[in-house]
C-alpha cells in the first residue's frame, strides 16, 4: 500500500505540471485520465478546484485504507499469536489432554455444527474462541471471551480497511465520468447556415 501512495505522488508530480498549460480536453481523454488519476481530468479540462478535490480524496482514501490495512495485519498476528500461546493445541503434558488428542471426540460432539479442522488452517481461529466444546483447552477459561473479542476488533478493522477501499474505487469512477461529463460541455457545439434548398440547418458538433 505504501508503493501505491508513492506511485501516486510521483505520478501527480509528472503530470500536473504538464496539465497546467492545458485547458479543453475529449471528453474520451478527460474520462481515461481521471479514471487512472482522479481528477487530472478535469484539471486539464481546466476545473482545477474539482480536480483538486478528487485528488484531496484519493490521497485521504489511500492513506486510510493503508492506515486500517496496516492495523488490522497487526490485530490478526496479536490475535494467532494469544491463540498459539494460550490454547492447548498439541503437547506431552500428561496432566491435560490436547486439542489434536481429542479431536477425532470434539469432531463428532460438533459435526452438526460445523466442520472442525485438525490442522491450523481454514476456521480453526475462527472456532476455538467461539466453541464452548473447546473452552478446556484454553489456560483459563476466561481467555476464550477474551481472544474473541480480539478477533471481532481485527474483523472491524478489516471491514473498516474494505469501506475505505470502496471509497478509493468509487472516487476513481466518480472523477472518471464527472471529468467525461465536464469535458463534453466544453465540447460542443452549434453550427448552422442557409442549405442549397433555402432552408436552414442546425447542427451539433461533440467533439470526442
Amino acid at each position: 500500500m505504501m508503493k501505491r501512495i508513492i506511485s501516486f505522488l510521483l505520478l501527480l508530480a509528472l503530470l500536473l505540471p504538464a496539465a497546467a498549460g492545458r485547458e479543453g480536453i475529449s471528453p474520451a481523454r478527460a474520462f481515461f485520465y481521471s479514471l487512472a488519476v482522479p481528477g487530472l481530468g478535469q484539471y486539464m479540462n481546466g476545473q482545477k478546484v474539482k480536480g483538486e478535490s478528487f485528488m484531496l480524496a484519493e490521497a485521504v482514501s489511500i492513506g486510510l485504507t493503508a492506515y486500517f490495512s496496516y492495523r488490522s495485519d497487526i490485530a490478526v498476528d496479536r490475535y494467532i499469536s494469544y491463540a498459539d500461546t494460550h490454547f492447548y493445541y498439541e503437547g506431552d503434558d500428561p496432566e491435560r489432554k490436547s486439542y489434536t488428542e481429542m479431536w477425532e471426540y470434539l469432531r463428532e460432539r460438533v459435526y452438526a455444527k460445523t466442520n472442525l479442522p485438525y490442522e491450523k488452517v481454514g476456521e480453526y481461529y475462527e472456532l476455538i474462541g467461539k466453541l464452548p466444546e473447546l473452552t478446556p483447552f484454553w489456560d483459563e477459561p476466561a481467555q476464550q471471551a477474551y481472544y474473541y473479542d480480539m478477533r471481532q476488533e481485527a474483523n472491524r478493522l478489516y471491514k473498516t480497511k474494505n469501506t475505505f477501499l470502496a471509497v478509493l474505487i468509487a472516487n476513481h469512477v466518480i472523477s472518471a465520468v464527472d471529468a467525461f461529463i465536464g469535458a463534453s460541455r466544453g465540447n460542443l457545439g452549434l453550427s448552422g447556415g442557409i442549405q442549397e434548398d433555402g432552408g436552414y440547418g442546425i447542427g451539433i458538433e461533440v467533439k470526442l
